[in-house]
Order: structure tokens, then C-alpha cells, then sequence
């Protein structure tokens, strides 16, 4: 929960509640001289603002108070598409995305299907295309706003049905990227549009997967993420519209240099068409130091440096996507 909320925090609400770290209300956190402070909208505000998107940088939280919003059942599931379809999807989804209402927070999803009761036999262990969707406004207009996502198509399955929020957030637990044993090489970016060269150019290197541990996301983002100034916390790159990720699992040691270049791969192909920056909480530990300073961008690390040398001035804390003291933007 703290990594998640100090990260910033994406998460199926997001479109609607903002991010984690937007209802964050107060932080208590020992810096490294064994200070405990409180950090809040009033309360050493500077390191407030820092801790919402600068991650474990400044100290250990001991307690974090947030802001709650009730939410029991939501309308949320998979809508299923062969995976010779995702040049399609992603097109459609590019025209959702644009009028797509805040209640909805959604995602598109190749990967390799596995043989679940609700899927076509068909389907079982071949590539597929998820749309991941979920709506937590008001129920009686769930049916009207996610008729365009469950009408296109149409998809071999669709698993959207009123569920607890909870049983949404452990839809994905039993993936391997989860589990113990297993590696993982990601690569991400945000992408200012979704035009057709990019679409060719995931479509392409879905084709090219190396096991069916191979995975490309896009999730839209704005929403109320983009309700917050830009410059009101640490988090950066409010403005961007989608978020796309390369990853790669597995667990034999001899498959490692397939995967992680199946990864870089993408990315590097796909790179054109982003702006640059990325989330940094997504950073990979094998990507440059440069690639920090890239996500936060020149102002937001010059000032996040300037707490770090103010707070931990000697480095202690910098097993994370870390902010050295002596960062420097020329």
C-alpha cells in the first residue's frame, strides 16, 4: 500500500477518484537522521508534495492517512478478442478512449488466453486481446456506457457483470508475473495519441512474441488524473492520455535473454511515438539513471533533488527509483 500510494497509484478508479496519492491526506515518515515527521497540505507541505510521486526517497512511512470513497459492487470484467483482431481493437479503442466517461477506467491487454470455462475452447492458450474495463458510477447507467465496449465486435466472450470491487482487484492475482520464481523484464512509456503507424507497430511485435508469458498493455489514462495541477505533487506527466507497457515473465534462467529483448524491442520500436517521459515507478532496474530524471522531467527533479540533498543529503535512502542529492538538470 505505501509503495503503490507513494508511486502515485494507478488503479481502477483512477479516472474517477484521481490517482492514490490525490487522496492522500497525511504521511509520517523517519528521515535519515531519525527525525519522525508529519508531512500534509499544512504541515511541512514541501515534503508533502514530494512524497506524493518521489516514492520511498525521503524517509520510512510508518502511517499514511487517505481519503475514502465507498464503493462496493462496480460493473467490471473482460471483454475477450481473438488476438488477430488487436490492429482492430486498438483502433476502436482509440475512438472510445476520446469520449470515454470518467466513471470508466479501461485497458487493453494482448496476451496469450488462458483455458478458462468462459472462453471458446478455441481460445485456450492462443493469443487473444482483453479490454478490461471498470465502471464505478452509478449503477443504472453502467448498461448505457459500456454498450459501445461490449457492442464492438463482437467479442468471443464478455465477462462484465456486477461484482465487489474487491473481486475486481484480485482478477489478475494468479498471473506469473506475480508469483514467486518467476523473472520479469518491462519496459514503459506514455503515448500522446494512438495513431495508425503505432497501432501497426504493436500489432507487429504481438506477432513476434517469444512465449506466451509475453504481454502489451495501453491503458487510458486522463480523467480526474488530470484534475490535479501538474505542478500541485511530484507525480508527473498528468496531461498524458495513454500509458503502454512491454512485459515479459518466465522462469527458466536459459529463456532470459529471448524475453528481456523481446521487451527492449518493443520499446524501442514503439518509442517514436512517445513523448519521453514514463511513469517512474515502472522503471525497470536495468534502464539508465538518466531514465528518472526523464519521467519526473527538468523542474520536478530539480526540486525533488533539492529536498533529497535537504532530507537525506548522504543517499541512504536508495534502494528505489532513486533521486540522488547531487542531481543536477544541465
Amino acid at each position: 500500500m505505501a509503495g503503490v500510494t507513494l508511486g502515485g497509484g494507478l488503479g481502477w478508479l483512477m479516472r474517477r477518484r484521481g490517482l492514490t496519492v490525490d487522496n492522500l491526506l497525511s504521511v509520517d515518515v523517519v528521515t535519515a537522521d531519525g527525525r519522525l515527521l508529519t508531512a500534509s497540505e499544512h504541515e511541512n507541505p514541501e515534503l508533502f508534495w514530494g512524497l506524493r510521486g518521489g516514492g520511498g526517497n525521503f524517509g520510512i512511512v510508518t502511517e499514511l492517512e487517505l481519503r475514502l470513497h465507498p464503493v462496493d459492487q462496480v460493473v467490471a470484467g473482460l471483454l475477450i478478442h481473438p488476438g488477430d483482431r488487436l490492429a482492430d481493437v486498438l483502433a476502436f479503442y482509440r475512438e472510445f478512449a476520446a469520449t470515454e466517461p470518467d466513471s470508466i477506467t479501461s485497458t487493453v491487454i494482448f496476451l496469450t488466453a488462458p483455458p478458462m470455462p468462459e472462453l471458446p475452447e478455441s481460445l485456450h492458450g492462443a493469443p487473444a486481446v482483453a479490454i478490461g474495463v471498470c465502471f464505478s458510477g452509478p449503477p443504472e447507467e453502467a448498461d448505457d456506457a459500456l454498450r459501445p465496449l461490449r457492442e464492438f465486435g463482437p467479442p468471443a466472450a464478455d465477462m462484465i457483470a456486477p461484482m465487489p470491487y474487491l473481486a475486481l482487484q484480485s482478477m489478475f492475482d494468479g498471473m506469473p508475473a506475480g508469483d514467486y520464481g518467476y523473472h520479469q523484464s518491462i519496459r514503459t512509456g506514455y503515448l500522446p495519441e494512438l495513431g495508425d503507424e503505432a497501432i501497426a507497430t504493436l500489432t507487429r511485435h504481438a506477432d513476434a512474441a517469444v512465449s506466451p508469458q509475453c504481454l502489451i498493455e495501453l491503458i487510458h489514462l486522463e480523467g480526474a488524473i488530470g484534475h490535479v495541477a501538474e505542478g500541485g505533487t511530484a507525480f508527473p506527466s498528468r496531461d498524458a492520455r495513454f500509458f503502454c507497457m512491454f512485459q515479459s515473465t518466465w522462469n527458466d534462467p536459459g529463456n532470459a535473454a529471448s524475453h528481456t529483448g523481446w521487451t527492449r524491442d518493443g520499446w524501442d520500436a514503439i518509442r517514436p511515438f512517445s513523448d519521453g517521459r514514463t511513469h517512474p515507478g515502472f522503471l525497470d532496474a536495468d534502464e539508465p539513471a538518466s531514465r528518472v530524471a526523464d519521467a519526473y522531467g527538468e523542474q520536478k527533479m530539480a526540486r525533488l533533488a533539492a529536498l533529497k540533498r535537504e532530507l537525506d543529503p548522504t543517499n541512504l535512502f536508495h534502494l528505489n527509483k532513486n533521486i540522488h542529492p547531487q542531481t543536477t538538470t544541465d
